[in-house]
């Protein structure tokens, strides 16, 4: 498949389920993160199983501990999502626009990773963009 497919439907995906979710109030946020949590094991569980790749033991379980940061993290999202108000509204593309901010400092810190002067400026439009989605 064509890298921009995957592309497509990431966004798609990560775009459309903080939308879909509202449907689901009243559930609880944590049954909502158990909910997708299940689904998401049986879909990578299926791709796992399906091709012949090797199974390392050290790595799944640096897998499994990122899986407990995700789920405490989609509980969070998911509260800020179901906060009800036009504050969860606001907060939620926050969130999102954060992300490569956290990823570029992560790249930059953890893995060394060289940046141009055009990165930093483009960091700098995102954290800009944050403070105007601040802005009331």
């Amino acid at each position: 498949m064509n890298p921009l497919h995957y592309f497509l439907i990431t966004i798609v995906g990560f775009g459309l389920w903080p939308v879909l979710i509202r449907f689901a109030n009243p559930l609880p946020p944590a049954w909502v993160t158990a909910a997708i949590s299940i689904i998401t094991f049986a879909i990578g569980l299926g791709a796992a199983t399906k091709g012949k790749e090797q199974f390392y033991l050290i790595p799944f379980c640096i897998a499994l501990a990122i899986g407990i940061l995700n789920g405490i993290s989609t509980i969070t999202y998911a509260r800020l999502i179901g906060w009800g108000s036009m504050e969860g509204t606001r907060y939620v593309p926050i969130v999102a626009a954060t992300l490569p901010v956290i990823m570029f400092v992560i790249g930059v810190i953890v893995f060394r990773d060289k940046v141009q002067w055009y990165n930093w400026f483009g960091l700098g439009v995102v954290v800009v963009g944050i403070g105007f989605m601040n802005l009331k």
